[in-house]
């Protein structure tokens, strides 16, 4: 049975009290009852003290210096009110995949039906020994497989990937579907593949 100490406090006793290298309070903890307004408070002091860490670990803590009763589900309550806690350990939302369009998954046509064309560079191409030239280049994916076609071009004109796109269909075969960025070089090239 506990007895008040010189200061009128209710305190532990058990099997640590003949451990002189522990300080006294660790030996004969002060004991605490549940529920209270002032255990709340010590028990929220001592989860920020901790940096927001786990209730085991604030348990721990509280134990060096105090008994609770019931001290567990008391810490286990703290921590899950705590609303920096509760940012803390939110699971990451997991990312919803969109369908494939049709024309992704459509088997049986040839390769480059669905086409998506872009251009990229400029880039320097050696012409002869010493001449530089700028060029850019031209990628033909094929939306179904993923396979790519690249044409190399001296300018960015309409004519220029006209005829790019020529040489392009000459060795795959005309595409079904074409999809393009809004490039001033395919938009003009738009009306005159239709």
């Amino acid at each position: 049975m506990s007895k008040p100490d010189e200061q009128g406090l209710l305190r532990a006793h058990g099997r640590l009290e003949n451990i002189r290298s522990l300080p006294n309070e660790m030996r004969n903890p002060i004991i605490l009852p549940k529920g209270y307004q002032m255990v709340n408070l010590l028990l929220k002091h001592l989860h920020e003290k901790r940096a927001h860490c786990g209730y085991k670990s604030f348990i721990y803590e509280s134990r060096k210096r105090f008994w609770i009763v019931g001290v567990r589900k008391m810490a286990k309550q703290v921590t899950s009110q705590c609303v920096t806690c509760k940012k803390l350990r939110l699971k990451p939302m997991e990312q919803l995949m969109g369908q494939l369009p049709k024309l992704r998954v459509a088997a049986g046509f040839p390769a480059f039906s669905n086409t998506a064309i872009d251009m990229f560079g400029p880039f320097q191409v050696k012409v002869g020994r010493k001449a530089l030239k700028e060029a850019h280049m031209i990628i033909f994916t094929c939306m179904t497989t993923r396979a790519i076609h690249l044409e190399l071009i001296t300018d960015k004109s309409t004519d220029t990937f006209l005829m790019a796109f020529r040489r392009f269909a000459s060795l795959r075969g005309h595409p079904v579907n074409c999809w393009s960025d809004c490039g001033t070089n395919f938009v003009e090239a738009q009306q005159y593949l239709r």
